[in-house]
């Protein structure tokens, strides 16, 4: 059979085929984790390893007893104690180091270090025997000297009996070297352990007693073991097999949980964080994309908050420690702190003690029953924004637009395209589309229709039904001026002129004479040619009957009749009685004719005819015919035959000449028919009487028609005709505080909801119940494992959120399922080996992390630094593949992209445009200087430096971090560097520098919240800092060439690493560099590293157009778009265009995206400075599907920024556009008042000034009420202000929600209660409490937020002494003011309010 044959016909590897070569390969990379081990091949370290053999015997004595003893009284006398001190501090930056990248505890005094022979390695084991955990603590900030303390946990070294049982076969439990008291002492294992091992049976095993400080691990192999016992529930678990690859359990994960309604909204969250929190709930798997300072720890507290309101278990796992102890912190200030175990900050006894004492608790008091109307009120005011978000934003039918598009058309219309007129909606409606009534008006427009009067054409008036007609009525025309008319002319002229009478002048005329002419020769044709000369007069009488004689008054008698008869009959024949009436007839025109004939002859000769006659007649009855038609359509033309021959042919030739009106007359009637059907009538008689352009009519139109439909709609919409903008703006306070008044009980839910779920497990698992209740302290197993071993359903459900490293998990919990949800934080980070044991204990998978984040390997011993520039190795290669490689693309994924770290978005402008383009929003801050500084230090090269760490470069980073403690010591700080070699220096320099400078020192001690730290990039990802040095360290050769190694940059991942550098600064950074983008060649710059560090290094020298141009990240990008760009939204047009109108520079920046601010405005003096964000009701704002992000949070965020925030609505505009410009010029000046109060105050605390006011001034203003008091008689408290910072069960409506800084100040809005002053402060009420949701970090709230509350504190009168006021705001903001960097935060904010900060 063929190669092919017998590949085709193997079976595809099953899934526990799959998972077990899965868990080996596992095993190997978790064995393999921290590279040598250290406890089975210990050896001495010049730095990073401390024998104390040769120590002080007495200070040894201590140490091992427990106290606390210093390095200098361990190794007295040098150079034992420099080079002690230095091993020390290499063993507490390595313990420091793995305890907040890895969340692992690594340093230990090893007692007894035992050896033997093993024939299959290449060295002796040499394993240390006890290990007790041990601290090394700085005795200063200089690091002149370091305390060590040793716990009293000794414990057997667990690799030395695994390798004993492995290499030798000797198995036994640590528990067999106890002593019979069942204490673990030194001297009782090494005996036991020479029992077991004698060195007759195993070759070479010795133990020699030394005592070692250094760093040690037992992660790899308890992680190791842990992969082994889990054995089976690794293959039934779906997201560990499909880690391993099969098939069906990636098909399994990926299928995607239905969302669930959020119940317990105790975190502010965006609507991303709500999908998020919604789908984690609903079940399934999630992974979740996040870049840096999106909201992912808050995102991670809701999700537990959430899924522990709902009676679900959580395991939180994350190996950066800071990150567990925000989610712990946020937690803990949210009120929810005993649903959690800190299993690594937690010592064993304290764990279990705090899981008995919360079930026994629990088990105490009744569960609460379920609040079904939590969040009532907020729910009902949101109703009411949301419904006026979508009366204006919904689509309406049949019109096909919505109230805030129309809304826009009549605000942007121009005032010569406005109409008084209106039409009917349901009348427009009915009779078509508006696009078609549009259409149909611009065409009327063009042909005329508009125009179209007795003077602008000849046609008007004229009635023909088509085209044809229209056609037959201008060949009419045409023959009556070229032929017709000339003919008649002349023809009744020659016919006129050779019978002696005078020639006719008008149509009329011609035809007279033709009719004149023509009687006489009917005449002559029946009476005869003498007739002329009879007397006619007398013949009528004679052939009349007795009525014409009567009516005549004749005396002629019968016998004259009768002569007269004789007579007639002699001229024209006999005349019988028959046929007298009949001459009578032609007698009667004869005599007619004649007088007629006498008037116009010229030559007083009897009538007669001439030979042209018959021509004339033809011709007259030719005219009379097209006369007729056309009067007949062209009523105007019926006066035709009275004008001159020239008028009326002059008049023939307009008609003629406006031929092309005459043929859009059929079109025209009938598009006016349907527009007057459509409502129009009035519309049309206003541009009639305008004269308007037909390319102006439909913008006419579609003001009218906006317009019209806004009348219609203000009338018949509930909605539309309730908003008030001063009632409506009232709601959203009202909203704003119930808001977080329902955040503040939604934990209260949390708990109630984890004591119903308890009470439930404890009634179904009555015998674990009883292990927890009934047992007391002592009783209760010593670890968090045993006891969750023995109670795992109610231990768990008593505290059922867990907070630990992947790499502590398999020492904190049993080898099974016990969660229904894993999440694990910085996912990317994490090798999948790290990863498996903690995804095994839950039936969930919840991933948050950051797809470019640079995972390091790390060492656990003190190993040198590698060289910055080495490729070769493990520290040049690519690390394992993280869970997050594995599982991208197949979990159903969501995304943070809002960014809300930093107070300036130029400080992670530089990611946003780059590494992660498109998948990082940020809203524009004010602007500025100072935020990102380029500081390039002219160093000459030294042949002494490091070609990674100039000294120049070293001298000016400590120069800037003393700069920084004295002038900012309220702001954390950090020091990155490029490399390990120039954080090492650094560190030494500032450490020389510090003894100098004692007064510094306070503020860079580890205690302090967000500690001050010096990192190189490989570690500084995920931490975060207020103010940030870069510094590259890299300086030039001796000959001044720049060498273009920059360390871990030009390694693989590199341009990661310096993104996770750039985006640490929440406030500033400063860049220290010995050369500037400038001096960079881009030839030179080879790897993706190097190439990000020169784009990045551009960045911050020359802005944003080096990494992508006019974009929203750039240091300038406010300045960027001086006219609305084309996506912006064109109410904002309008807005900022008012304002240049009024003198104000305004700057449209929205780019449509829901983060854009709609128009910014800047300080009319720093151009640099901008003051006031001017937000709409846009299509941005309509996007914001969420009450609280929309009303609440967004302001919230402006305002941290730095923005005094103002609010135009649509609504308002539309009814009163010229108020709306007076709150926006007010806004605008208030602004501009507001940042030059808060930018002096600032500068003045920062310089320690506060103009005016004394140290302390509590004692002054008590003494001047006292006086006041005794002088008045009036004992009243004037400064009781009791409920002042109650903002939960009756906040005030007015709060500042809006973020409408300004409104006060318009006339409009004048006596609303309240009198603002000049310096921002309101008197003759009591005041407002700037709305601040407590439960934050300090490092959340920006200064110019606490600076406000310390403002309303103060000015409510509730404290006065500063550090009262400290108090006063922790108590607000629920803070713990004991930590030294809170304080001087809130102390910091206390002072700028006291120099002038206005309130918000």
């Amino acid at each position: 059979m063929s190669a092919a044959r017998a590949d085709a016909a193997d079976p595809a590897p099953t899934r526990a085929e799959l998972v077990s070569r899965a868990v080996d390969q596992w095993s190997a990379d978790v064995s393999a984790l921290g590279g040598r081990d250290p406890l089975l091949s210990y050896r001495d370290l010049k730095v990073g390893t401390l024998d104390l053999a040769a120590a002080e015997a007495e200070a040894r004595k201590a140490l091992l007893a427990g106290e606390r003893v210093l390095v200098s009284k361990l190794f007295p006398y040098e150079p034992l104690r420099s080079t002690a001190l230095r091993s020390v501090r290499a063993i507490r930056d390595k313990a420091r180091e793995l305890a907040e990248e890895r969340g692992l505890p690594v340093c230990y005094l090893a007692v007894g270090v035992a050896t033997w022979a093993n024939p299959f390695a290449a060295r002796r084991p040499s394993a240390p025997v006890v290990l007790r955990s041990a601290m090394v603590t700085a005795r200063d900030p200089a690091e002149t000297d370091f305390s060590v303390t040793v716990a009293d946990d000794p414990f057997v070294n667990p690799v030395l009996l695994h390798a004993l049982d492995t290499q030798l076969g000797l198995r036994f439990d640590a528990d067999d070297l106890r002593d019979p008291a069942g204490r673990l002492r030194y001297a009782t294992v090494v005996e036991r352990l020479r029992e077991f091992a004698p060195p007759h049976v195993v070759d070479g095993f010795s133990i020699a007693h030394r005592a070692v400080l250094a760093t040690f691990s037992t992660a790899p192999l308890t992680l190791s073991r842990d992969l082994s016992a889990s054995g089976g529930d690794l293959y039934s678990h779906e997201a560990v097999a499909a880690l391993a690859g099969d098939p069906p359990a990636l098909n399994s994960v990926a299928r995607p949980g239905a969302a669930a309604e959020q119940r317990f909204r105790v975190f502010d969250t965006d609507a991303e964080q709500d999908t998020i929190v919604s789908v984690a709930a609903g079940g399934g798997h999630l992974r979740v994309e996040a870049a840096p300072g999106t909201g992912r720890t808050q995102t991670v507290a809701a999700v537990v908050s959430e899924l522990v309101g709902r009676g679900q278990r959580v395991l939180v796992v994350g190996q950066k420690r800071t990150t567990l102890d925000s989610l712990v912190d946020r937690l803990d200030t949210a009120g929810l702190r005993d649903v959690v175990l800190d299993f690594d900050r937690t010592a064993p006894a304290a764990a279990v003690e705090q899981i008995g004492e919360t079930a026994r608790q629990l088990a105490r008091q009744t569960p609460a029953a379920d609040d079904a109307d939590a969040g009532g009120r907020a729910d009902v005011a949101a109703a009411d924004l949301d419904a006026y978000r979508d009366a204006i934003h919904r689509v309406r039918r049949p019109s096909g637009t919505s109230a805030y598009d129309a809304m826009v058309h009549v605000a942007t219309a121009p005032e010569e395209r406005r109409s008084t007129a209106r039409v009917t909606p349901e009348v427009l409606a009915e009779a078509d589309s508006t696009d078609t009534v549009r259409a149909r008006l611009r065409e009327f427009a063009d042909l005329g229709g508009l125009r179209l009067d007795r003077d602008t054409s000849a046609w008007y008036g004229v009635d023909v039904p088509s085209v044809q007609a229209a056609d037959d009525l201008m060949t009419t025309v045409t023959g009556l001026r070229e032929h017709v008319l000339p003919s008649l002319r002349d023809s009744a002229t020659r016919s006129a002129v050779e019978v002696g009478l005078a020639g006719p002048n008008t149509v009329a005329e011609c035809l007279e004479v033709v009719d004149l002419l023509g009687s006489v020769s009917g005449t002559v044709e029946a009476l005869g040619a003498r007739i002329w000369d009879e007397p006619l007069a007398e013949l009528a009488v004679a052939t009349g009957d007795r009525m014409y004689r009567a009516e005549s008054d004749t005396t002629v008698g019968f016998l004259a009749r009768r002569r007269l008869r004789k007579r007639l009959a002699e001229t024209t024949g006999p005349i019988g009685r028959q046929d007298r009436a009949q001459v009578h007839r032609q007698l009667l025109a004869a005599r007619e004719q004649l007088a007629t004939w006498q008037a116009r002859s010229r030559d007083g000769k009897a009538p007669r005819t001439g030979p042209h006659l018959p021509a004339a007649v033809e011709a007259a009855a030719a005219v009379r015919a097209e006369l007729a038609t056309l009067a007949q359509a062209h009523p105007r033309a019926g006066d035709l035959a009275e004008l001159p021959v020239g008028e009326a042919a002059a008049r023939l030739d307009d008609l003629i000449a406006d031929e092309q009106n005459l043929r859009s007359m059929p079109r025209i009637y009938e598009l006016q028919a349907e527009l007057s059907a459509a409502g129009l009538d009035d519309l049309l008689a206003e541009l009639r009487s305008r004269d308007v352009e037909p390319k102006h009519i439909e913008e006419i139109f579609d003001y009218t028609w906006y317009r019209s439909l806004l009348d219609y709609w203000s009338r018949t919409d509930a909605v539309l005709t309730w908003f008030d903008r001063r009632r409506f703006e009232d709601r959203v306070s009202e909203f704003c505080a119930f808001d977080i008044d329902d955040q503040r009980s939604a934990a209260r839910r949390v708990l109630h909801g984890r004591h119903r779920h308890f009470a439930a497990v404890a009634e179904e698992y009555e015998g674990q119940a009883a292990v927890l209740t009934e047992s007391s302290a002592d009783s209760l197993p010593p670890t968090p494992r045993e006891l969750v071993e023995q109670a795992p359903e109610v231990a768990l459900s008593a505290v059922p959120c867990w907070v630990a490293s992947p790499l502590t998990v398999a020492d904190a919990l049993p080898p099974r399922q016990l969660f229904d949800v894993v999440v694990i934080e910085d996912a990317g980070r994490l090798a999948v080996a790290e990863a498996v044991p903690s995804i095994a204990r839950a039936e969930r998978l919840v991933l948050m992390g950051d797809d470019e984040v640079a995972r390091p390997p790390f060492t656990t011993a003190v190993e040198p630094a590698p060289d910055p520039d080495e490729h070769e190795g493990p520290w040049g290669q690519d690390p394992p593949a993280s869970v997050v490689d594995l599982l991208r693309g197949v979990l159903p994924e969501r995304f943070l992209t809002g960014q809300y770290r930093v107070r300036d978005h130029r400080l992670v402008g530089f990611a946003a445009h780059s590494t992660y383009a498109g998948r990082l929003t940020t809203v524009p801050g004010v602007g500025g200087q100072g935020r990102l500084v380029m500081d390039v230090v002219d160093a000459a090269p030294d042949a002494d430096d490091p070609v990674d760490s100039a000294t120049a470069e070293v001298d000016r980073v400590v120069e800037l971090v003393l700069e920084h403690v004295r002038t900012r010591p309220h702001e954390s700080l950090g020091v990155v560097t490029l490399g390990p070699r120039h954080a090492e220096r650094l560190d030494a320099a500032l450490r020389r520098a510090l003894i100098r400078a004692p007064e510094v020192a306070g503020y860079l001690r580890g205690d302090r919240a967000e500690p001050f730290f010096i990192k190189n990039v490989e570690q500084v990802g995920g931490d975060a800092r207020d103010a940030i040095i870069l510094s590259l360290g890299y300086g030039r050769s001796v000959d001044g060439r720049i060498l273009y190694r920059f360390g871990a940059l030009g390694r693989p991942g590199g341009e990661r690493r310096l993104t996770a550098a750039a985006t640490c600064a929440r406030e500033r950074m400063t860049v220290v560099a010995t050369f500037s983008a400038d001096d960079l060649s881009p030839r030179r710059l080879t790897s993706a590293g190097a190439q990000a560090l020169g784009r990045f290094l551009s960045y911050v020298q020359h802005g944003a157009s080096t990494v992508e141009p006019d974009g929203p990240g750039a240091p300038d990008a406010v300045e960027a778009h001086s006219t609305p760009p084309r996506d912006a939204d064109a109410f904002a047009g309008v807005v900022a265009e008012r304002l240049r109108e009024a003198g104000v520079a305004a700057v449209v920046v929205g780019h449509g995206g829901p983060n854009g601010i709609a128009v910014a405005v800047r300080h009319p003096v720093r151009s640099d400075r901008f003051v006031l964000a001017v937000e709409t009701d846009g299509p941005a704002y309509a996007a914001r599907r969420g009450t609280r992000e929309r009303e609440r949070l967004r302001p919230a965020q402006l305002r941290r920024l730095g923005w005094n925030v103002h609010r135009v609505w649509s609504a308002a505009w539309a009814a009163d556009p010229e108020g709306e410009v007076r709150r926006l010029v007010a806004a605008y000046e208030q602004a501009v008042s507001d940042a030059d109060a808060y930018d002096w105050a600032v500068a003045a605390a920062e310089a320690d000034v506060v103009a005016g006011m004394p140290e302390d001034p509590f004692e002054a203003e008590s003494d001047a009420a006292d006086t006041e008091a005794e002088n008045t008689g009036d004992t009243e408290n004037t400064g009781d202000t009791e409920n002042t910072g109650d903002t939960g069960d009756d906040p005030d409506p007015t709060a500042g929600a809006a973020g409408d800084a300004a409104d006060t100040a318009a006339d409009d809005d004048a006596g609303a209660g309240q009198d603002t002053a000049a310096d921002g402060t309101t008197t003759g009420t009591k005041p407002v409490r700037p709305l601040l949701a407590a439960g934050r970090s300090v490092s959340e709230y920006a200064g110019r937020e606490l600076a406000a509350l310390a403002r309303w504190a103060e000015d409510a009168g509730t404290a006065r002494r500063e550090d009262d006021l400290v108090d006063v705001l922790a108590a607000e903001l629920q803070l713990a003011v004991d930590d030294a960097r809170t304080a001087d935060v809130l102390r910091h904010a206390v002072r700028v309010a006291r120099a002038g900060a206005p309130v918000l």
